[in-house]
């Protein structure tokens, strides 16, 4: 194989694609509506995302349930003035990998490499665990909760408006007034490389 980079040709007999699913944020179709009327909405993994630069001023929802959207909402509610609301579908899900540690050595990949690539993909799809947290996070996000440092609210966002000099949710448990949004909802499902 010959692979054509910037830096000139690469010749291989193999080639292995290792190169995650950054080029893939998932946004809900409620956030595509809200972006496309340039509303106050990120999602922490656009290249462009800085969240250094997010105002600490009016509330800040944070969308997700798992690792980055909880490490995202600490870090945010550690500056002065700062209101922050986690927003997540379901509860808050300790777990110390967000996979069976099996995977690492041979005990589940012996089985997995006998498969062809479309049935891999369903295997890995079937072995993560999304949304989960390491301990650790877990135990200091409820710390800030119980010092009233940040909320939290339990449900699914059912539609959403630009409204005013913000974004204002519907969720299943009312209604939520945010100057801005950030998304930690993750990646879109399915093969990582696009067309490759």
């Amino acid at each position: 194989l010959v692979v054509e980079t910037p830096s000139g040709l690469l010749r291989t007999r193999r080639v292995l694609l290792a190169i995650g699913q950054g080029e893939r944020p998932y946004w809900p179709p409620w956030a595509r509506d809200l972006k496309l009327q340039n509303a106050p909405i990120d999602h922490v993994f656009e290249p462009d995302f800085k969240r250094r630069e997010v105002p600490a001023n009016g509330a800040t929802v944070v969308v997700g349930g798992g690792i980055t959207a909880v490490q995202t909402a600490l870090a945010l509610v550690a500056r002065p003035d700062s209101h922050v609301i986690l927003l997540a579908r379901r509860p808050l899900e300790k777990s110390q990998f967000d996979f069976n540690p099996c995977w690492i050595g041979p005990k589940c990949l012996k089985a997995f490499h006998r498969q062809d690539p479309v049935a891999r993909r369903t295997i890995i799809d079937g072995a993560r665990i999304p949304g989960s947290l390491p301990g650790e996070v877990l135990d200091h996000f409820e710390r800030i909760l119980a010092q009233h440092r940040i909320a939290f609210r339990q449900a699914a966002v059912q539609s959403a408006a630009v409204a005013g000099d913000g974004i204002h949710l519907i969720t299943e448990g009312g209604a939520l007034h945010a100057r801005r949004v950030i998304l930690a909802t993750g990646f879109r499902p399915g093969r990582p490389g696009g067309s490759w």
